[in-house]
């Protein structure tokens, strides 16, 4: 077996391949977790080669977020996405949704309209997991989706070995809704400064796990709000990669040091700026630090550079393919 998240080197921006093996089976599973900005669509084809892609993820709808989602759907000639379910959070009626969001679900209507649509907040996926089921191909692992309810039921000496596991944490229908009026308000000027925060607090985080390992997937969101939600799951003792949220930022990763000591995550990964001489917010300098004092390592695909040789970025690794 063989779990390796691959982060596409753009920048400010998060890419990510999470491709799961079964070598022994030849079996295998991918999964793209956001896309960035436009432009980058070749290197994926290339890297998946014979294989197709079997989910997305669109965590949220920031540009270096959402963009090359768009791309991908609108300009979809592309024979790996048959079949691929997306993991996406396309409001109802009741709430106000962004721009680039909406134009996503557009798109997925018109050209994807046969494949499965997946919201974060659902009680249970237990029909959206039959259709995934029917339209798998006999050399792609299976996989089942999870709410945090349905993965709260479960223990995981109970979880399949052979099976991928995806548990929707955050945001819930109560989260959205409450952030999406405020970014009514946003819209109308009568509240400003607030859309950053509104977006990232919107943004999907997920935990996926295979064969005893375990991969949290933060987007933009907040470790603290994850936290209280992986407390309702007593039986997980380590989670084995963590990908920062919001590259690094200091009020999104609050409560990082509290989650380290309690899940003995020893890899995680973050998605920064080319140019650090002058940036000390993405990534927070705080956090690196937390991080690296307790023998964490931090990897990067981005080549960044930075002329201040005692500045703690340089704890951060450039590799952009991690294995666990």
């Amino acid at each position: 077996m063989k779990i390796i998240i691959k982060s596409f080197d753009i920048g400010q921006g998060d890419f990510f391949l999470i491709k799961i093996m079964d070598t022994t089976r030849r079996r295998y599973f991918n999964l793209m977790v956001d896309c960035g900005e436009k432009g980058h669509l070749e290197d994926l084809k290339n890297i998946l080669g014979e294989q197709r892609l079997n989910g997305i993820v669109v965590t949220h709808v920031d540009d270096d977020h959402i963009t090359g989602v768009i791309d991908l759907v609108e300009n979809c000639k592309y024979s790996f996405l048959d079949n691929v379910f997306i993991i996406f959070n396309k409001y109802d009626e009741t709430l106000i949704t962004y721009e680039k969001g909406n134009k996503l679900y557009e798109i997925i209507k018109q050209k994807l309209f046969d494949k499965l649509l997946i919201k974060s907040y659902a009680r249970n996926y237990n029909r959206e997991n039959r259709a995934i089921g029917r339209l798998k191909k006999r050399e792609e692992l299976p996989v089942l989706i999870l709410s945090k309810l349905q993965r709260q039921l479960v223990k995981a000496s109970m979880l399949k070995k052979d099976i991928v596991y995806i548990t929707l944490l955050t945001p819930d229908i109560q989260t959205l809704k409450k952030f999406m009026k405020n970014w009514k308000k946003v819209s109308q000027n009568i509240i400003k400064n607030e859309s950053g925060n509104l977006k990232n607090q919107s943004s999907i985080t997920f935990l996926l796990e295979f064969n005893n390992k375990r991969i949290l997937m933060m987007g933009d969101g907040m470790v603290n709000e994850v936290l209280k939600v992986l407390d309702g799951f007593n039986d997980i003792e380590t989670i084995d990669y963590v990908k920062l949220s919001h590259h690094g930022a200091q009020y999104s990763n609050s409560g990082i040091e509290e989650f380290k000591n309690k899940y003995n995550c020893k890899k995680f990964g973050v998605t920064i700026k080319e140019n650090q001489n002058t940036e000390t917010k993405h990534p927070s300098r705080d956090i690196i630090n937390i991080l690296a004092n307790n023998g964490c390592h931090i990897y990067t695909s981005t080549n960044f550079r930075c002329d201040n040789d005692k500045d703690s970025i340089h704890n951060i690794e450039k590799q952009a393919e991690i294995e666990i």
